[in-house]
């Protein structure tokens, strides 16, 4: 937008300049002088507004990294266990496989003497 600036009587605007856009718009140095000032705040406002909002990411990036921290604290957990699990249940296999194996050799030792009766 072009502006131009001009003087103005004393009966006018009491000797403040005023402005004049190309669209027709006219706004004395007061009223520029507020809304730069509105406008100065405003920005001071967003930058409030922006830090909170990084306060708050950050806040939800630590609870989700706290979350995930102690889910994977739970699946090592459950992984000991179910090693633990598979070390009980192979012994048990191999144990009741001996066992197996001892009796086979066993009834194979009495069909032999049978055998020789």
């Amino acid at each position: 937008m072009y502006c131009s600036g001009d003087r103005t009587a004393a009966a006018g605007l009491g000797g403040l300049a005023e402005i004049q856009f190309s669209d027709g718009l006219r706004m004395s140095m007061n009223e520029m002088a507020q809304l730069g000032a509105q406008s100065s705040h405003a920005d001071s406002t967003d930058a409030q507004m922006e830090q909170i909002r990084e306060l708050l990411v950050g806040d939800i990036q630590r609870r989700a990294d706290a979350r995930v921290e102690a889910l994977e604290a739970r699946v090592r957990e459950f992984e000991a266990r179910l090693e633990a699990l598979s070390a009980e249940q192979t012994a048990g296999r191999r144990s009741a496989f001996e066992e197996l194996a001892r009796s086979v050799a066993e009834l194979g030792e009495r069909i032999r003497h049978l055998a020789q009766i």
